[in-house]
């Protein structure tokens, strides 16, 4: 699995221009940022910093918090724990 996921897409709209998508979406003032987890078609609003930096950085952090869900619900954890466990019976 990797840390970072490269399919993030980042799009534009103008709403002033695309007023039926904004009134779907709940667009009211401008700039409006919205993201969509992956998986979903409902958005959520981003309140973070407007510059580039800001939304990368933004965009990073919630790639790693993903991932981190993912390891602890999946099945490294699982794997680590089985592992200690063998260990601690090993050393007793």
């Amino acid at each position: 699995m990797s840390l970072f996921s490269s399919a993030i897409k980042l799009a534009a709209v103008d709403a002033t221009e695309a007023g039926a998508l904004a009134d779907e979406y709940g667009v009211k003032g401008y700039p409006t940022i919205k993201y969509f987890p992956k998986g979903s078609m409902t958005p959520e609003d981003y309140d973070g910093g407007r510059t580039a930096d800001t939304i990368v950085q933004y965009v990073y952090v919630f790639q790693l918090v993903l991932c981190l869900m993912h390891i602890i619900d999946g099945s490294m954890i699982k794997l680590a724990l089985t592992e200690k466990s063998n260990t601690l019976q090993a050393m007793s």
